[in-house]
């Protein structure tokens, strides 16, 4: 794995809540200090969805900038590399059923750099809601997984591999359909693609046991590698170099836990016990680039980092909105103070423990109004 070295423990699903209890990390209340403006600068762009569209936010900039004009509560994803950022340009139309009528016009893609960049590819494609939703993945930093097919629903043989700059194609050989975003009126966290695209996370559900649980995929074979004895809506997050992921999943008296697998589903490691506690969205666990450090945040409780090097869970008592990023360096993690208004954004330094104000942010809706990630300049 990058960066740290993990004993791995090949254990029966069955014997994990056990080990649960009793591999814990240490935990280490360490509360970062608020630091002066000389204390430490920082480099690069800070991305985030707004009223306007994505802005930026750049020490050499006296106030945030709209780098790009996307919609408000947009359902996009940034590539790899954070330069481009891509949606869908859709129409919604309801009936009295309240079925939902997609009507996907376009893919837009948009530079981040504050230049005025945008690449547009036709598309006419529909489908109804509650037939399921539609994923979008970056493949690389040139290539978006695309469903190129006119029906509501389509065929494994219809994902192919996007280059929206030149609009060619590609085929993409899978036996899971990884663009499937689940159905329903509410959404779920259907599904987590490791980086390289070769593994799958799903949520299942089991109506006949009424069980809630993810299952793990081999996305080319279609191979169900493992299940997992998960809550609903249970986050995962992936190491950058698809090598393993930490996880919630159910152990004993129904608590829950935060815990580390290989690609393959051998478990390795309990990181924490979350206990009642749950990790709001995929925003709020994030893996710094190198592997290091794992940052999450469970709900009504403080910004945690997991040091893979040192195993210990390290407290920093500091409150995070819905989101936060990391550097491009994994040295700093910037995040949006909680609550709606304009609210302060700050970076918090690892290198020094501490952390200040370096922007403001109009937030209208706390689950849109977000930071989505730190692009180098």
């Amino acid at each position: 794995m990058t960066g740290y070295v993990l004993t791995v423990i090949f254990l029966m699903s069955f014997l994990i809540p056990s080990i649960v209890q009793e591999n814990r990390w240490s935990f280490i209340e360490q509360c970062a200090s608020y630091a002066t403006m000389d204390a430490w600068s920082y480099e690069g762009t800070i991305l985030a969805t707004g009223y306007g569209g994505l802005h930026g936010i750049r020490a050499d900039w006296e106030t945030p900038r709209i780098v790009a004009h996307i919609r408000h509560h947009p359902n996009g994803r940034l590539s790899p590399d954070n330069r481009w950022y891509a949606g869908l340009e859709k129409q919604v139309f309801y009936s009295e059923s309240f079925n939902h009528l997609h009507v996907t016009e376009a893919i837009q893609v948009y530079s981040t750099l504050d230049d005025n960049i945008v690449y547009s590819v036709p598309w006419q494609n529909s489908w109804i809601q509650m037939w399921g939703y539609r994923e979008i993945f970056w493949l690389d930093n040139e290539h978006i997984l695309y469903e190129y097919s006119e029906d509501f629903v389509h065929d494994l043989e219809e994902l192919v591999s996007l280059n929206p700059f030149n609009e060619t194609t590609s085929s993409w050989n899978a036996s899971v359909d990884i663009l499937d975003g689940g159905s329903g009126f509410r959404r779920e966290y259907i599904q987590f693609p490791a980086p390289d695209f070769s593994r799958t996370i799903y949520y299942q559900y089991n109506a006949m046991q009424d069980r809630h649980y993810r299952a793990l995929y081999n996305v080319q074979t279609s191979e169900l590698l493992t299940e997992f004895q998960s809550p609903s809506g249970a986050m995962v997050a992936w190491l950058p170099d698809s090598s393993a992921f930490a996880i919630e999943i159910t152990v004993d008296n129904a608590e829950t836990a935060l815990a580390l697998y290989d690609r393959d589903g051998n478990f390795i490691e309990t990181l924490f016990n979350l206990e009642s506690s749950r990790i709001r969205n995929p925003h709020t666990i994030r893996w710094s680039d190198d592997g290091q450090y794992l940052a999450f945040q469970p709900a009504q409780s403080t910004l945690l980092i997991a040091d893979t090097l040192s195993q210990r869970i390290l407290d920093t008592c500091l409150t995070t909105a819905e989101s936060f990023s990391w550097s491009r360096d994994g040295r700093q993690i910037a995040f949006l103070e909680p609550g709606s208004g304009t609210q302060n954004v700050y970076i918090f330094d690892m290198s020094t423990w501490s952390y200040r104000a370096v922007a403001r942010h109009l937030v209208q809706t706390t689950s849109q109004d977000i930071l989505i990630g730190w692009r180098e300049d």
